[in-house]
């Protein structure tokens, strides 16, 4: 049972569901006026995500996990920093940081090839958890689909940055703030088993 699951989870349509859920799922009609505002949106978000499986859900259940975890921030402190729980900035020496102060095409691959490293180590950290227990192992695989959905997401974005003018990247960014969704489906997979891996 916990297989197929997992089978479903992590097929290459799921991710693309979740990602396309994130879009409509909220209200149409309002739109980012750049993809920092986007990735400023979600990546603190992620952050938040990533930390607490590393640092509460993870620890006493996977060892691999954890270093996939510590491996994925620091790729995520590197674009964006260290926000605050909450925060709708980067910090300005980070990747997005610079690159919200002045854009640039060699900035933006910088910030792809972070994003696609954090992808690398999220995904080992939702292979890892097909090892676990069902009891806790779907709670687990759930709650990190959530956070690969959402870097997925942004990836895609960075890829129209590099290839298109703004308004194309602003077409890709019509959506409102995906956070509170996000925030949503997270809490859905971990509240019950882990209250305080819950973000607010």
């Amino acid at each position: 049972m916990f297989q197929k699951l997992y089978k479903w989870l992590i097929a290459p349509g799921f991710i693309g569901v979740v990602s396309l859920a994130l879009c409509l799922t909220v209200l149409v009609g309002c739109s980012f006026a750049s993809f920092t505002a986007a990735a400023e949106e979600d990546i603190p978000v992620v952050i938040q995500m990533v930390t607490n499986i590393t640092n509460i859900i993870a620890p006493g259940v996977s060892a691999d996990i954890v270093l996939a975890g510590n491996t994925a921030l620091a790729s995520l402190q590197i674009l964006c920093g260290s926000p605050a729980p909450g925060a709708k900035s980067c910090d300005p020496t980070s990747l997005i940081g610079q690159y919200d102060a002045n854009a640039s095409a060699s900035l933006l691959s910088k910030i792809q090839a972070a994003l696609s490293a954090v992808n690398v180590n999220i995904s080992k950290m939702l292979a890892l958890a097909t090892g676990l227990p069902p009891s806790i192992g779907a709670a687990i695989v759930t709650a990190i689909s959530v956070a690969l959905a959402t870097v997925t997401s942004l990836i895609s974005i960075v890829g129209v940055g590099l290839t298109a003018q703004t308004s194309a990247v602003n077409s890709a960014l019509k959506s409102c703030p995906r956070a509170k969704t996000v925030k949503k489906q997270w809490n859905s997979a971990v509240k019950a088993q882990w209250p305080s891996a819950a973000i607010a």
